[in-house]
């Protein structure tokens, strides 16, 4: 019975240090969420005052941070484009006025009411022409005036260089 006894002693030991690093562990991490989390809010203030300070530059900001400043309106402008090709991808359009997000199929724009030109959908079927309506048409068009030239062949031609065209030219006139 000792044994089971000693044993006993043994598991609760050890489940007591488990229970011990398991809390010293957690605390760890939620400190260091803690950390995480005021640095971030640190870093959004970092960027709201940089925000302020490129909307409200001037030239001479400018000069001092021109190629940060290129930067961000490069980003800024890449970030347009990806937003825009996202709408799509999802079923919308920009605005053309106002620059709002609208549904592809909308006729009018939802926020400042500007009627929005029409799209045809990818969908949409296409008028096909009936090539033998077609084919009749042109062969009742056609004119006496067309070339009765006799076709020469030109083994310069096939490599395509520069003379074949010359050629061909001088033997037209």
């Amino acid at each position: 019975m000792a044994f089971f006894t000693d044993m006993k002693r043994s598991l609760t030991e050890a489940g007591k240090q488990v229970a011990q690093k398991t809390k010293e562990v957690s605390d760890t991490v939620q400190l260091k969420t803690q950390i995480s989390r005021e640095k971030e809010a640190v870093n959004r203030q970092y960027a709201q005052i940089g925000k302020k300070v490129f909307e409200a530059a001037n030239a001479v900001d400018e000069e001092a941070y021109s190629a940060e400043f290129a930067l961000i309106r490069e980003s800024l402008k890449t970030i347009d484009e990806l937003q825009d090709k996202l709408s799509t991808l999802e079923g919308f359009i920009h605005c053309p006025e106002c620059g709002a997000r609208i549904e592809k199929t909308a006729a009018f724009c939802s926020k400042c009411g500007a009627k929005i030109a029409e799209v045809m959908p990818e969908d949409a079927p296409v008028d096909v022409v009936d090539t033998a309506e077609t084919v009749e048409t042109a062969e009742n068009e056609t004119s006496n005036d067309t070339c009765a030239c006799e076709a020469v062949p030109d083994e310069k031609f096939e490599d395509g260089s520069a003379e074949t065209t010359a050629n061909v030219t001088e033997d037209h006139e």
